[in-house]
Parts: C-alpha cells; sequence; structure tokens
C-alpha cells in the first residue's frame, strides 16, 4: 500500500433514519473498488462530540478528528445518502494537491447564514450574497496542508463557541425551500428577508474559506445531486 493510500479514509456517521443510506454508501464504496480505510459511526457519535442539539452537524468535525488521530491525514467526509459511482483516486488526488475539496453549487452564503454568524467574521449579508455557500454533504482535507490544518482549526473553535446554533429555516424562506425542508426547525435570526436559515456546519466553513484563499469546485463532476452520470460521488436524498 503507498504511503498516500495509507493515509487516506472516507468519514460518515448515521443516526436514526439515515442507517440505511450509511450501509448504502459503504456498499457503494466497496463496488467502486475502495479498497483505503472506511471510518464509520453508527447509531453513535464520534469520540467527544456534543449532541446534534447541542451543535448541529458539529459530528462531522469530531469524526475527521478521530480519522487525523489514527493517522489519516487525507479524509472525505460523506453524508450518509452519499452514493459512490467511481473510484475515488481523483477526489483523493485534487485533496491532496490543493489541500482540500470543496464543493458549491448555486446557493449563497447570504441566503444561509445568521446574523451572529456573519457578524462573527465581518461579512455583511449584501457581500454574503455574493459568496459562495459549501455543500457539507462532501468535504475533503488534507490536514497535513497548513491552511487546510488551520481552516479546521477555526470552525472547530467556532463550533465549541456555539456559532453552529441556529434555526434550519427562518420565516423568510420561500414556499418551495419550506416543501423540500419539512422536518427543518424555524426561528428567527435575522429581520433581513435574505436570510431564508442557517446551515450550521456549511455557514461558518463557507465564511472561513475566502478569509484563507480556499477555493470551491462546482458541483459536476466529482459530486452532484444525482443529476450527472458522471459524478464520482452522488447525493441520493432518501
Amino acid at each position: 500500500m503507498s504511503t498516500n493510500s495509507a493515509r487516506r479514509a472516507v468519514v460518515s456517521v448515521a443516526t436514526g433514519p439515515y442507517m440505511a443510506a450509511q450501509a448504502g454508501l459503504l456498499s457503494s464504496l466497496i463496488e467502486a473498488g475502495w479498497s483505503g480505510r472506511m471510518l464509520t459511526w453508527t447509531n453513535q457519535l464520534p469520540p467527544g462530540s456534543p449532541r446534534h442539539e447541542q451543535a448541529p452537524y458539529g459530528f462531522k468535525l469530531y469524526a475527521i478528528a478521530e480519522a487525523l488521530r489514527r493517522g489519516h491525514s487525507s479524509v472525505l467526509w460523506l453524508d450518509a445518502p452519499c452514493v459512490a459511482t467511481k473510484p475515488l483516486d481523483p477526489i483523493f488526488e485534487r485533496i491532496e494537491h490543493d489541500g482540500h475539496c470543496f464543493v458549491s453549487g448555486d446557493e449563497r452564503l447570504g441566503n444561509w447564514a445568521s446574523d451572529d454568524c456573519l457578524a462573527a467574521f465581518g461579512i455583511p449579508r449584501d457581500a454574503a450574497m455574493e459568496m459562495s455557500l459549501l455543500n457539507g454533504a462532501f468535504i475533503g482535507l488534507d490536514l497535513e496542508h497548513s491552511r487546510t490544518r488551520e481552516w479546521f482549526r477555526r470552525i472547530t473553535q467556532q463550533c465549541e463557541a456555539g456559532l453552529f446554533k441556529g434555526a434550519a429555516l427562518t420565516e423568510h424562506a420561500p414556499p418551495d425551500v419550506r416543501a423540500r425542508n419539512v422536518d427543518k426547525d424555524t426561528g428567527h435570526l435575522s429581520d433581513d428577508p435574505r436570510c431564508w436559515g442557517h446551515r450550521h456546519d456549511e455557514a461558518v466553513g463557507s465564511c472561513l474559506a475566502p478569509l484563507l484563499g480556499m477555493d470551491f469546485t462546482p458541483v459536476g463532476d466529482l459530486f452532484d445531486f444525482g443529476r450527472s452520470s458522471s459524478a464520482i460521488v452522488r447525493y441520493d436524498a432518501p
């Protein structure tokens, strides 16, 4: 096994209704020829992780931290509903070349960050409306890169400081957005009608990335939402 292969790992956490989806993810990784480590937590959280109610989606950071503790510095986080359709080598090559692999679609940070989140980074909402939103279903990190380590340090710090907290939707969310998120909580996060909710890890990570010069890859070839037949990993909504 090469040095790069030995330090690579796919990580994922699943609880409740997502456990069946995670089983599908693991099967797809094997079928796609993945022979590296798969670190998964099923119906439990990684060591040290706060409860979801305390820090929504903070468990992702603790799963990645545990992978690093076990010697895996090149890490790909995949949400449970993801499916691998092809070998993952091109993804890890991108992670290790650039130090990270973040993907983004058409969503804007300004729609999905609370006032508190934007204020913590000194980002006006007008500016946030021009910024891409990181998609948290697919996060690639090479923690041997100093810039990536700093992003991970800061996002973990902000998670512990409570910046992941906030309602998933606000009263300003359009009807079609509400219809796609009927299981999400609603609360007031901003008087600005452009704030539709808070995306927790995605919002904080999106604020940090440009501060550190970390770019986003458009969804499509590496990751997509079941639309692209050529994508290496796709997200199949449960």
